[in-house]
């Protein structure tokens, strides 16, 4: 791990980013370095010269891959939303400057994965895909209804373990 900044010319940081290694994070039979904890000045020349330093950084610790942003796991922030941090954004979805996602295409990366996220209240006025996956998840065993907050705890804890299931083969996790 180590942190990488550029500075202008008062000495004054204008962009910074960490770099992540974890001998776990494996993709191809090659390991992966993250970029991570991302924040720079609206300024692609100096976010350009921020990332290829940590690039390079990653090639001299043995990383074949760079994925970015992951702030070193999935349990932190690992991904940029498609709306700005002035736009209202979902619960738990990371909030960032809205030019980020254009420096990091400009500086090399791509999706390699697409989230969305919906607030699901009930499932009889949905489309027929919705329905359809819910068909489709009933005949597994797997069934949905509302939390039940008097029970909170456990809930939530239902809920880690469902996760830490359907996680398990995920390389990011």
């Amino acid at each position: 791990q180590c942190l990488a900044a550029v500075k202008n010319d008062q000495n004054q940081v204008i962009a910074r980013a960490g770099l992540y290694m974890n001998e776990h994070l494996v993709y191809k039979g090659k390991q992966v370095a993250a970029i991570g904890n991302f924040e720079s000045i609206e300024d692609l020349e100096v976010a350009h010269h921020l990332i290829e330093e940590i690039k390079e950084k990653a090639r001299l610790k043995g990383a074949h891959f760079i994925i970015g942003p992951m702030d070193g796991s999935t349990w932190y922030n690992y991904r940029f939303c498609d709306t700005s941090e002035e736009d209202k954004h979902f619960y738990t979805e990371p909030i960032h400057k809205s030019y980020y996602p254009e420096f990091f295409t400009k500086c090399g990366f791509k999706p390699f994965a697409k989230y969305v996220s919906n607030v699901v209240k009930g499932f009889k006025h949905y489309p027929q895909d919705i329905l359809k996956l819910q068909h489709d998840f009933s005949k597994n065993g797997v069934s949905f209804r509302d939390i039940q907050m008097e029970n909170f705890e456990d809930e939530v804890a239902k809920i880690h373990s469902f996760g830490q299931k359907w996680y398990k083969s995920y390389f990011l996790y």
